[in-house]
This record gives C-alpha cells, structure tokens and sequence, in this order.
C-alpha cells in the first residue's frame, strides 16, 4: 500500500514542512487512485480526507471525502455504512463551510438510517442534533427546531421513554379552568412520567378555543410565532404536531409536582 507509506511519511517525519507533506500527500491520492481494489481506494481516501480535515484543509477532504461516497454507491454497500460516511463527509463540508451541503447529506444519512434497521437511537439522535446545528448556521430556524426536536424524541427513546405535546388542564383558584399544551414524557408502558411545567401554547378556557387558535394561527407560523407561558418562539411544525394530540384525553396539571420537568 504506497499511498499508507506516503501518508504516514507526510503525517509523522514532515510535520514543520507542511510544503514537503503537501507534495506526499498528492502522491499519496495518485497512488490511491491507482489501486485496483475498490475498498482499498475506500480506505485509501478515507485516511487521507481526515488527514486533511485534521489539518484544516476541510475543502480538498470535502472533495475526497464525496469520491469516497461515489465509490460506496457503485459498489452498493449497505446503508448503514452508507450512512455513517455521509454523515462524516457532511461534518467536513461543515467545517469547510459549505452548510446547506452539509445538511442535505445529513438528510440523506437520515434517511437511510430510517429505512435500515436504525442502528442506534443515539446515532440517529446526534446526527439529528447536527442537521439543526447546521440549518440554525443558514438560518433556517423552522427546520432546525423541527431536527432538535426530532434529536429530543430519540433520546428519550432510548432512555426507556417518549414525548408527545398533549394538552393539560389547569384549575385555578378561582375555581376556572384553562387548557395548554405542554410536552408529556412517557414510559414506554404509557405511564406519565413528567412533564414542562410551563406551558407551550397560549392557555384557553376551552379545548374547543385551544384548538380553534391552533388551527388559526399555523397558516402564519411558518416563520415563528412567539406563545406558552414563557413566550418561546415556536413554527408551524410545532403547531402541526400540537394539532394531531389536541382532541387526546386532557391530563391534569398537578401544579409543581417533583417529577416536572
């Protein structure tokens, strides 16, 4: 494997002259490109984008890193793997800059890892967490909130519960009620495990209201409306989701209960 031998000559004997690591490095890409194997050019262009990842060099790596993928696709690898390299490849695009890159291919490693056996709920949850960090960079907020949320679900997944938006009742002392969303976690057996003590939406004397003020409100939340208890700005995904659960069975507010969240 010459192109090992060049990069390793590059990476450990010309660490202070990056011009003489430079020139190996180039060899050692020829060298790559010369293999026969696929998996060996594989292997070959993986080692050398993250040495030029680690050296600050995100673009040439982002650029190797997408041959590396063209090779996978040929060859029909299985989406898992698929999958983890492009969510490697799209944390070098990131670093490189190029956001909107980096977003479509964690889309894309989503949605390969939806379709498999989902790996692991944590994996999903960290490449969820990474699509919002990248679409909050471009600034588009509604498609990050919708991926942290999506991260959220997915560790409570894994710790043995769920979320869903569902609407509290809450007695007031002067004997009225109010209704609002919150977000309730779940054991995996249904039981109630917690939940916001704030709530999420506006709080209406009704269900009937709640849901007439969702229904009214999400054709102009696209771009974030600013509701609940503490004034969090929330988009129309959020108020899709609160819609689906709005007609579900009400849950009693207990007031600052230990297990709210």
């Amino acid at each position: 494997m010459a192109w090992k031998s060049l990069l390793d000559d590059a990476r450990w004997n010309h660490r202070d002259n990056p011009a003489r690591a430079d020139e190996l490095v180039e060899q050692a890409i020829r060298c790559a490109e010369a293999e026969a194997e696929d998996a060996e050019r594989v292997r070959a262009f993986e080692s050398i984008a993250d040495y030029l990842d680690g050296r600050g060099r995100s673009a040439e790596a982002s650029t190797l890193y997408g041959r590396l993928i063209d090779l996978l696709r040929k060859n029909h690898v299985s989406p898992d793997d698929l999958a983890v390299r492009l969510a490697r490849c799209a944390e070098i695009e990131a670093s490189a800059g190029g956001l909107e890159s980096a977003a479509k291919l964690l889309e894309e490693a989503l949605s390969l890892w939806r379709e498999s056996s989902r790996g692991t709920l944590a994996r999903g949850a960290a490449w969820y967490e990474r699509l919002a960090e990248a679409r909050a960079s471009a600034a588009h907020h509604a498609a990050a909130s919708v991926a942290r949320s999506r991260a959220t679900e997915l560790r409570l997944e894994a710790s043995g519960e769920y979320y869903q938006p569902r609407v509290m009742r809450h007695a007031r002392s002067d004997g009225t009620v109010e209704y609002a969303v919150h977000d309730v976690y779940f054991s995996l057996n249904g039981d109630v495990k917690g939940y916001t003590k704030h709530a999420r939406s506006p709080r209406m004397p009704s269900v009937a209201a709640l849901q007439k003020w969702l229904e009214e409100t999400l054709p102009m939340a696209a771009s974030g409306v600013a509701c609940g208890d503490l004034g969090y700005m929330h988009h129309a995904p959020h108020l899709a989701q609160w819609l689906r659960h709005v007609q579900e069975e009400p849950l009693d507010h207990e007031g600052d209960p230990e297990d709210t969240v």
